[in-house]
């Protein structure tokens, strides 16, 4: 081709490609940003080296530290097994004395507090952490909305639940469901699966659960239900993870109360790891009466001197990074062009970076900062104070100049957006924006508005969710106040009514939404029955997800829009319903000032006495908390008298009224009253849980008229559900009935009635797991427990513990525990690590919820099981426990409780150790105290050392203390006790020593598998044979030496072998070990009693109608009772 192919007629020059130096400049390459007049901001950080470089180093650390964990817990076959059994070095760091976890169990975690005014780049400083150091992460933001319970940390989990469930990494996905499955906490259809599922629905996917609709769900998960379960979910991610998960929760100064308790639990949780926490709040807008300043001075608290916690403050940045900030925006490589165009800028905005940006579009929207498609550089031409004028003073100003710059469909989308704290998919921000406008819109026509939005740096793009989010909260406000506030209402009414109908699983959101929009609009254009419906089912809702504090808020508008309206009472179930659940919902938090107002509103326009039912019931609740028993008695008598329960009105029945209450009952049960009872229907009954009150409040007194009126309210109740039916509060009553007749030794009629109890609560154990718990350890403790294997009745207390440690009943959970480990104690269990560590979370779940009085008795146990192993020593002073130290710390009954159950470890460990002066020491002490306990493997502990110690001292001294002892556990054999038996023969044989006595003894210790005991009971046969037949005596004394190292009292057994030094070459093998299996004796047939035959009795339970076959040793003639 020919040069003069490019020659044109009547012009000059070519077209042929250039190739002189323009062709090349760069700045022919114009954005397209640029040529439509936007300023194209660098998305690098400036002026925050060090705010990352602090980042980086902590999730270093964090990383480095759990690297070495997973070396050390790689044997760990579930997260579960990490959790509930701690290694050595989680022993030692939680064991001792101290009330603080050791400072190092945090080693895993991190948090990081990162405060500072709005705009200065908190959220650009996170994210440029996370993605430099290609963490994996998950972000929740919360908006000054109201908004659902929990939605930011409901983000995090929706996020953390997509990218493993539909992530790349089928591996670990694998893992995670794996390790979930196995859980028992959280494995599908299990109780935690219901609680996340039901609080958080995103997670079905990952928990592997079925779809459920939450709204039709009877039951409400609890706040402590759901940090136990979502401490365990996050451990099982994170314990999967091969790096450090990184956790961003922004804007926290507007958390709700429910997301701030359950953050607290997460932070100061020492078992998590593998873990960093940064939660982002503007420092100006808390002070130190806010809920989340409380949050961080906890966190610190708990983590002081861990290192594990770091706040950290973010300022403007300077004006020299504000200059090269502007200069790359401009595209200046000499930072001088741009010195007075940046002077004048951070004059403006201080520094803060949202504000710059905002600030420079404006000038670029007034003309004054311009892009020159001549010279393709951005120019300004006028002088500083011109700068300045041109800039607004109000952030949000400069940006509803923006917006209404903005074509009027896209003012009005962001005005929809503003007006909905949550990100919003393209279908339902359609539905809202078409919703009464004349207009309708296309979902293709909504994304490319929200990608010009975007563009125009008023939305943000959410890859990872695939939604469009305000680029900043002050956005937002610009967006809200471009509406004219007499539209505002009107807007909110169509809104309301698209996300109403747009309500379901999936987007629970909407009705917590809907309901916001509408209690915002004045009261005069509200449809007050449908608001106040809506509030109702709105706050049952929040009741399910937990949050207590958004169902009370919730309520309190719905019963001031209520009042103020003039309309209640004129819909008398709608008014009654909306006062019943104020007074449950002000009751549950403690306001009960303003659950009296509520009860006093029912009683006084209540018609009937089944409407007044949970108003008299919370009243009485009331004197529950303030402690007033005798008020509460009293009132409560009266209010069942209005049910013509005809009661003493002085709740002080005479002898004549009791007899005939009494005669009437013995005759009911006469005619099979408690077989009708296991087959009546379960239905509510207003008045049982009203009795079940009154007999808590009886029960709670201690003077026998009180004693008697409990007892007369449980034959009424008992009668009154014969003829109406079993509610599910009916089981309480029993189980209190029961724990009265032990007490007054009535253990025949107590195992009876408990029996019936416990059939009962099986009909409640999913839909009441709470009241399930607390009957079955009522009864197991008290009466189960005089008649039945301690062993069995432990594992059944345990798990009574586990079930109301989930509930967040701490009380009645860590009694149930204490009696678990009573009850381990009494059988003779082997005191080994197992027991230790069990121990050990316990103690520390006693420092958790601060309830020392529990911890001291735990305490105590722990160092009994120290001494025992370690020292010969009677003493209990120790790194765990210190006698002098605990009591010290407490007074009055509690002191007393305290120092009978320290003397009562004592003597145990002055028996097993043959120390007689501290066996009449303590004697001496427990003589003071009652020979009767609510917790009966205590007690069985006690009166067993108690009369052992009595008889082996031989003093007329103890011996009415031995009788009073040796009385009790024939009591109780004679009713069929397994666990009063071994005592009851061993306490014969040191009253009157002999042969005979000695070997019924040791093979009902043998029988019953009483470790413990058997090795007493041979050492004392063996100190009494010593003279008469040494053979035998070395044979019992290599039994008894064996014995307590099963029991693993491996000091007593040391020191044994030192008295004996022929025990040292003695072997296993040949001594029997009742914890295994019972082995033939080595010795002589004419030493060894011929085995007994065997004979059945049948013991008839008339509860249900059954006879039971139960073998028996013949006991021989000349063994008395």
């Amino acid at each position: 081709m020919d040069s003069d192919d490019y020659a044109c007629a009547g012009a000059h020059g070519t077209i042929a490609p250039q190739l002189d130096e323009a062709y090349y400049d760069d700045r022919s390459d114009a954005s397209d940003d640029e040529t439509k007049g936007r300023i194209k901001f660098p998305r690098s950080l400036y002026g925050r080296e060090g705010e990352l470089s602090i980042l980086n180093g902590l999730y270093d650390e964090l990383t480095a530290a759990n690297r070495v964990d997973s070396a050390d817990l790689v044997s760990a076959d579930s997260a579960e097994e990490v959790r509930r059994e701690p290694s050595t070095t989680q022993l030692e760091q939680l064991d001792g004395s101290a009330d603080s976890i050791s400072s190092s169990a945090y080693g895993g975690s991190r948090v990081v507090f990162l405060g500072g005014y709005s705009g200065v780049g908190k959220s650009s400083v996170v994210e440029e952490f996370v993605s430099g150091c290609s963490a994996i992460s998950a972000r929740g933001k919360y908006t000054v909305q109201s908004e659902e319970p929990f939605s930011a940390i409901s983000q995090v989990l929706r996020s953390l639940a997509a990218d493993i469930s539909s992530g790349s990494d089928l591996a670990l996905k694998d893992q995670v469901l794996g390790k979930i499955g196995s859980s028992d906490l959280i494995a599908p259809s299990t109780d935690g699966d219901r609680v996340l599922t039901g609080t958080f629905p995103s997670l079905t996917p990952l928990l592997g659960s079925q779809q459920r609709d939450s709204s039709r769900s009877s039951s409400s998960a609890n706040m402590h239900e759901i940090k136990s379960c979502l401490r365990e979910l996050i451990s099982i991610v994170c314990g999967c993870l091969s790096k450090p998960l990184v956790i961003f929760l922004d804007d926290l100064q507007w958390a709700d109360g429910a997301s701030i308790d359950l953050l607290t639990a997460l932070l100061t949780d020492p078992m998590l790891r593998n873990i960093l926490f940064v939660c982002a709040y503007r420092s100006n807008e808390i002070d130190e009466h806010h809920s989340f300043f409380s949050l961080m001075e906890k966190v610190k608290g708990k983590r002081e001197g861990s290192e594990s916690v770091e706040q950290m403050e973010l300022f403007s940045l300077s004006s020299a990074a504000i200059e090269h900030f502007i200069a790359d925006s401009v595209k200046y490589e000499d930072i001088h062009q741009v010195a007075e165009l940046a002077e004048v800028v951070y004059q403006k905005t201080m520094g803060n970076i949202f504000f710059v940006k905002q600030a420079l579009d404006e000038l670029v929207r007034n003309n004054i900062l311009f892009y020159d498609v001549m010279c393709f550089e951005w120019r300004w031409v006028v002088s500083k104070i011109e700068l300045r004028d041109s800039m607004s003073d109000d952030v949000v100003s400069t940006v509803k100049g923006k917006i209404k710059s903005l074509s009027e469909d896209i003012q009005s989308m962001l005005i929809v957006m503003s007006n909905i704290p949550n990100a919003l998919d393209v279908s339902t921000l359609r539905d809202l924006m078409c919703e009464g406008n004349s207009r309708t819109f296309t979902d293709g026509q909504v994304r490319a508005m929200q990608h010009e939005a975007s563009e125009e740096g008023m939305l943000l793009h959410s890859k990872r969710e695939k939604l469009y989010v305000f680029g900043h909260d002050r956005i937002r406000q610009a967006s809200y106040e471009c509406l004219p506030s007499e539209q505002r209402n009107d807007l909110r009414q169509k809104l309301a009514r698209v996300l109403l109908r747009n309500t379901h699983q999936d987007k629970e959101w909407c009705l917590f939404v809907a309901a916001d929009l509408l209690n915002g609009i004045p009261d005069e254009m509200k449809n007050v029955d449908e608001v106040v419906r809506l509030n109702i089912r709105v706050a049952t809702r929040a009741k399910r997800k937990g949050s207590a504090e958004k169902e009370h808020e919730i309520l309190r508008e719905a019963l001031r829009c209520l009042v103020l309206s003039g309309q209640a009472w004129k819909d008398y179930h709608l008014t009654l319903e909306l006062y019943n659940n104020v007074i449950i919902s002000e009751h549950s938090r403690g306001c009960y000032d303003h659950e009296e107002d509520a009860i006093d509103e029912v009683i006084i326009n209540g018609k009937s006495l089944d409407d007044k039912a949970v108003a008299y019931l919370h009243q009485l609740l009331a004197f529950d908390a303030s402690s007033d028993y005798s008020k509460g008695l009293r009132d409560g008598v009266e209010i069942l008298n209005l049910y013509g329960f005809e009661l003493p009105e002085n709740v002080k029945p005479s002898k004549t009224y009791f007899l005939k209450e009494e005669a009437q009952f013995k005759l009911a049960t006469r005619r099979g009253l408690y077989n009708t009872l296991n087959d009546l229907p379960s239905t509510p009954v207003p008045v049982i849980p009203i009795f079940d009150c009154v007999m808590k409040q009886a029960a709670f007194l201690s003077s026998d008229s009180a004693t008697k009126m409990a007892r007369i309210l449980a034959w009424k109740a008992i009668r009154y559900t014969a003829k109406h039916g079993v509610d599910s509060d009916f089981t309480a009553i029993l189980s209190i009935y029961c724990c009265i007749l032990a007490k007054e030794g009535n253990v025949k009629d107590a195992n009876e009635i408990g029996n019936v109890a416990l059939a009962l609560a099986d009909r409640i154990k999913d839909h009441r797991k709470e009241q399930y718990a607390m009957t079955k350890f009522r009864i197991v403790a008290t009466v189960t427990c005089k008649l039945q294997s301690f062993r069995g009745a432990a594992e059944t207390l345990l798990e009574c513990h586990k079930v109301l440690k989930f509930c967040g009943k701490t009380q009645p959970s860590l009694g149930a525990a204490l009696n678990y480990m009573f009850a381990i104690f009494a059988a003779g269990c082997e005191l080994g690590p197992l027991i230790e560590s069990k121990l050990v979370l316990i103690e520390q779940f006693c420092r958790t919820v601060e309830r020392t009085s529990f911890l001291s008795v735990f305490e105590l146990l722990h160092q009994f099981a120290v001494n025992i192993r370690t020292t010969s020593s009677c003493e209990l002073a120790g790194d765990i426990f210190d006698e002098g130290d605990a009591l010290a710390k407490v007074e009055g009954n509690g002191r007393d409780m305290l120092l009978r159950d320290i003397s009562s470890c004592r003597l145990q460990l002055a028996f097993v150790f043959g120390n007689e002066e501290c066996m009449k020491l303590m004697l001496n002490r427990l003589k003071e105290y009652s020979f009767n306990d609510n917790s009966n493997p205590r007690l069985h502990s006690r009166l067993c050392f108690m009369g052992l110690s009595a008889f082996a001292l031989g003093s007329k001294e103890f011996k009415s203390i031995g009788e009073k002892c040796l009385q009790y556990f024939s009591n109780l054999s004679k009713l069929g006790s397994v666990n009063a038996r071994p005592v009851h023969l061993f306490l014969l044989a040191l009253k009157s020593p002999s042969q005979q006595a000695y070997e019924v003894a040791i093979d009902a210790c043998v029988d019953e598998k009483c470790v413990h005991l058997e090795a007493m009971a041979r050492e004392r046969f063996a100190i009494y044979l010593e003279g008469r037949d040494p053979a035998l005596s070395k044979t019992h004394l290599e039994y008894s030496y064996w014995l307590y190292q099963d029991w693993s009292a491996h000091a007593k057994a040391a020191e044994m072998s030192r008295q004996y030094s022929w025990l040292k070459n003695t072997t296993r093998d040949k001594a029997r070990s009742s914890t295994t299996s019972r082995t033939q004796s080595t010795m002589s047939k004419d030493s060894i009693t011929e085995t007994r035959k065997m004979s059945v009795v049948y013991v008839a339970n008339t509860t249900l109608g059954i006879r039971r076959a139960v073998s028996v040793k013949n006991r021989r003639k000349t063994v008395s009772n």
